[in-house]
């Protein structure tokens, strides 16, 4: 990524990131439009510019496996988030084409990492996701003989992983550019951007879950919407005011979240009823951490904060241990049973406090059966033994357990529930640089 920023004396709180589309270029999708906004042309003050490259389609044609991986870029563009956020206090996100893929995946990284953390903030460092004729619900022309690329396998309609992540926007985050959050978890507007000739995105894989009156509506073609040529014209005077509008709601956010964290802050620590959970597993680390850290997410709630042993120390107590196997794992090795053996001589040695057990796959049934046969008797309706076909269904079921041991919790019981450096930081003038 290169960042383009004035010296710190006069330095802008707001930096404006650009992701450009399939087989385009850092610079060369976007040509004069980046300098318009750091020059302040238009009638706003000059804002610091970012441009995120990455190789897509014929760019990428020589790797082992053709054509962009889409996440692995978001997770690049996510730590970039991460790191401006310690610099800015708003960063807007412009992309074009497969480039709002991209960065609604990378937002959707970054928000789920705060989210796990437990930095519940509902006001993060991304202000804004601003679409440019991107299908948000894919692409027709994504079809066969292209499948070789995987990045547009990823533009495919209905794409599975597209599916994952408008359900995370659409179960955690307003996207309207209104002074509330609630009832979700963050606040980030969505506009969209879209050209009455686009013959690679239809007009409504353009809008997909966009509120209607944040549609922008152009004249040319899926490639000119992102260049225009002078500061008059309409994408240039658009985007400045979104700029405005969202600058003025987040100052009143801004305003309102610092209020609940003072309030939160003069509770007493002590009311908040600590768990901590651990999860062991043979293989499909990734896989496994994502749900769990996105369980543990979901069920902190204003009177528990669930924490890792990791985070809670290696001394605490393990309030919930949870081992999780493939199904066909338990039913043909032995790798399983001795982890299930541990957790059982950690609850017996009083570590641990409950244990959870979840086989996954198709076959969870017959591996449930088979857990259980392994537990001593006098153990076999204190563990939870509940499988699941799939990861999602693992994740829901870490959920009930972590929900069924805060209620359990003898703290909650004795009392009533209470109410409520990944970039260079030399200061440039705007210069453009070399695309990967």
């Amino acid at each position: 990524m290169h960042l383009h920023a004035r010296g710190r004396a006069g330095r802008s709180k707001t930096v404006v990131v650009f992701v450009h589309g399939l087989n385009g270029r850092g610079y060369g999708t976007w040509q004069g439009w980046p300098r318009m906004l750091f020059d302040g042309e238009g009638g706003h003050p000059p804002l610091d510019v970012a441009m995120f490259d990455y190789r897509s389609l014929f760019r990428a044609v020589a790797q082992l496996k053709p054509g962009a991986d889409i996440d692995f870029q978001a997770q690049k563009l996510a730590g970039y988030f991460r790191e401006l956020g310690e610099e800015y206090q708003d960063i807007f996100v412009v992309a074009h084409s497969l480039g709002g893929l991209l960065a609604e995946a990378a937002v959707e990284q970054f928000l789920s990492d705060m989210r796990w953390k437990d930095e519940n903030s509902a006001v993060s460092p991304v202000a804004a996701l601003i679409f440019m004729a991107s299908p948000l619900a894919g692409s027709t022309k994504a079809r066969f003989p292209l499948f070789f690329f995987r990045d547009i396998r990823r533009l495919r309609v209905l794409s599975s992983e597209q599916g994952k992540i408008r359900s995370f926007f659409t179960s955690h985050v307003q996207a309207k550019t209104i002074a509330s959050e609630k009832p979700f978890d963050f606040l980030v507007p969505r506009y969209a951007g879209l050209v009455d000739t686009d013959v690679a995105v239809s007009s409504t894989s353009a809008i997909g879950s966009v509120p209607s009156d944040q549609c922008g509506y152009f004249k040319g073609s899926h490639s000119s919407i992102a260049k225009p040529d002078e500061p008059t014209d309409p994408q240039h005077v658009w985007l400045l005011r979104i700029v405005r509008e969202v600058q003025e709601v987040r100052t009143q956010w801004h305003r309102e979240d610092n209020q609940r964290r003072r309030i939160e802050m003069s509770a007493s620590s002590a009311d908040k009823i600590s768990i901590v959970t651990e999860m062991r597993f043979e293989r499909r680390r990734g896989v496994w951490d994502r749900a769990y850290n996105d369980a543990r997410a979901n069920s902190s709630k204003r009177y528990a904060k669930i924490r890792d042993r990791d985070h809670a120390g290696i001394e605490s107590k393990v309030n919930l241990l949870i081992t999780v196997h493939e199904a066909s794992e338990i039913l043909s090795t032995d790798e399983p049973r001795a982890t299930v053996e541990e957790a059982v001589l950690d609850y017996a040695s009083g570590d641990v406090l409950s244990v959870a057990v979840c086989p996954v796959g198709i076959e969870f049934l017959a591996a449930e059966r088979a857990v259980l046969g392994w537990l001593p008797v006098r153990y076999r309706n204190k563990f939870y033994v509940e499988g699941s076909v799939d990861v999602e269904g693992f994740r829901e079921n870490m959920m009930t357990w972590i929900d069924a041991v805060i209620h359990g919790h003898p703290e909650r019981q004795q009392r009533a529930v209470v109410g409520r450096r990944l970039l260079a930081r030399n200061f440039d003038p705007y210069e453009e640089g070399e695309d990967l």
